[in-house]
């Protein structure tokens, strides 16, 4: 298990992804972050299930958030 804040600058894209050891929270604290669900914004919290595809994420302006898996951390790109 592992917890870090992540910092994304704008126009950072993270590619659609999953992971197969883990599922992770994030908890955004500041920016915002565009998903296909919609945009992340202060206070807005998360969880991705052991191997669900989630993203493309994209980060609309610098965001910071913290973020916390529940097991070993992989990861693996669908599209580029």
């Amino acid at each position: 298990m592992q917890s870090a804040i992540v910092r994304f600058p704008k126009g950072f894209r993270e590619p659609r992804h999953y992971h197969t050891t883990c599922g992770h929270s994030i908890y955004i604290l500041k920016g915002r972050i565009r998903s296909p669900e919609g945009v992340l914004t202060p206070g807005t919290f998360t969880y991705a299930a052991v191997n669900e595809r989630h993203g493309p994420f994209v980060a609309e302006e610098e965001t910071e958030f913290l973020f916390y898996t529940d097991g070993p951390f992989d990861y693996f790109i669908e599209d580029q």
